[in-house]
């Protein structure tokens, strides 16, 4: 039973160790800084037939040559920017940083280190206040503990923060956006390591081995598009969490603000994972023609920021002739005859034409008041649809079919689905008709006789 439970000790120390493949002298084994066998390496000298992603770190001495990288450039990094591979190079020829992995040291906070030119045989770093070749060692004087290396990003999309234990910060430009990586500036691993070596080489190998678990807030500006007066339209903000494996992106997605969009208070929190996203929904509902657009905040923990919600709210415009609600005198009507009217009636929209966006449907056309029945209106079919630009000319009669002196008074409503969804009912329109309806001449002349003869007979009288 014991063997077993060996065994199955042993299995799990190998599940967990760091795989490392390390290209240069056996002598300089990162394996030799393993903690309970936390580091296993594969020595190689030749590089044919490796699948780097299956790798969790590339471990490069000062042993190894720009030739052995030859024509594997493009695998490395595109495993090293997948996240999956990491890179350690201890004392590596210079070249290899800045000719295959386009390294180089950019700025320093501890005195004024420097690479050493293209050419020399080694990476080594040196500065004011730094200990010559040994500049890096500082950084692995510590006790052993995993992971005592930090990283942060800087300024420039492929820039890395190497944080010693004394507080000094070294920056690192990788030309390739390479992702974990860490350059140890003196050769820290010998045949014989100390303790302090070891130190140098775990720290190192499990920094690389350690994600950058960085969340980043990625969200898109929103366009309602056109949507039509009187009706309203939704559309989503989304947040995704694009940062490191292992990230977590939590906050907030604000409110809108104005009379034109919804939701206006409150907030709607997210807590995402890499790649998952979350939506807020939010209403725009025009109130007149023309673009609108509000702010909304963004709250998390990678940063704040604004996003911007627009649309444009179209419509049918209505026109006639003659004003709404002003007088339509059709003046004298003889007898047994009508007068016409002609009202033209046109859809003068200045937006783009745009179909039911625009187009103005006149739902009806009635007359009403008392004298109602003495007009009438001609070449009109309820539901008529106007494009932009287009018309119909209604024709309105005032008909006299009496020999009475008389004045008729009638009201004339449209009705339309302006500022209202297609079709629906909208704005309402009123004009005020009148007629002044008169008898025929030998009737006018008869009673004008008529009326001297009583006139002449009740003065006798």
């Amino acid at each position: 039973m014991k063997y077993f439970f060996l065994t199955i000790l042993i299995l799990c120390c190998q599940l967990y160790a760091v795989s490392v493949l390390h290209v240069g002298d056996v002598s300089h084994s990162p394996t030799k800084a393993a903690i309970s066998g936390d580091i296993v390496g594969t020595v190689k000298t030749s590089l044919s037939g490796v699948n780097f992603a299956s790798y969790d770190v590339l471990y490069i001495d000062e042993h190894a040559s720009a030739a052995m990288f030859s024509g594997y450039e493009a695998s490395i990094r595109s495993a090293m920017n997948a996240g999956t591979l990491g890179l350690v190079a201890e004392y590596c020829p210079v070249d290899i940083l800045n000719n295959i992995f386009g390294i180089s040291l950019v700025s320093a906070t501890a005195g004024t280190p420097s690479v050493t030119a293209l050419g020399a045989s080694h990476s080594i770093i040196t500065g004011s206040g730094l200990s010559g070749g040994a500049a890096m060692t500082n950084a692995a004087n510590l006790d052993g503990s995993k992971r005592s290396f930090t990283s942060a990003s800087v300024s420039g999309s492929y820039s890395r923060l190497i944080t010693d234990s004394n507080g000094n910060v070294y920056a690192f430009s990788g030309t390739y956006g390479l992702g974990r990586f860490f350059i140890l500036g003196n050769e820290a691993m010998e045949s014989t390591p100390t303790q302090n070596e070891k130190n140098i080489i775990h720290n190192a190998v499990m920094y690389t081995m350690a994600p950058d678990v960085t969340a980043n807030l990625s969200a898109s500006n929103t366009n309602f598009g056109n949507v039509r007066v009187g009706t309203s339209e939704t559309a989503t903000v989304t947040v995704t969490n694009t940062g490191t494996s292992g990230s977590t992106l939590t906050g907030t997605i604000g409110a809108a603000s104005g009379t034109e969009f919804s939701p206006v208070s409150g907030t709607q929190s997210f807590t995402l994972g890499q790649n998952q996203n979350s939506t807020r929904t939010f209403t725009y509902t025009p109130d007149a023609r023309g673009a609108d657009s509000t702010t909304i905040t963004l709250n998390s923990n990678a940063g704040n920021t604004t996003r911007t919600l627009t649309g444009t709210g179209v419509s049918p415009v209505y026109s006639s002739s003659v004003a709404p609600d002003s007088l339509i005198d059709f003046g004298t009507v003889e007898p047994y005859s009508s007068n016409e009217y002609v009202l033209r009636i046109q859809n003068t929209t200045p937006d783009s034409d745009l179909g039911n966006l625009t187009n103005m449907t006149l739902l009806s056309a009635t007359l009403s008041g008392i004298d109602a029945s003495w007009f009438s209106i001609e070449n009109f079919t309820p539901g008529i649809v106007l494009g932009k630009n287009g018309y119909i000319d209604l024709v309105l009669r005032a008909n006299n079919p009496e020999w009475r002196f008389s004045y008729r008074y009638a009201t004339l409503t449209i009705v339309t689905d302006e500022n209202a969804a297609f079709g629906a009912t909208g704005n309402t329109y009123t004009y005020n008709l009148t007629a002044y309806m008169v008898p025929e001449p030998s009737t006018f002349l008869f009673l004008s006789i008529l009326f001297i003869f009583f006139a002449f007979y009740y003065k006798k009288i």
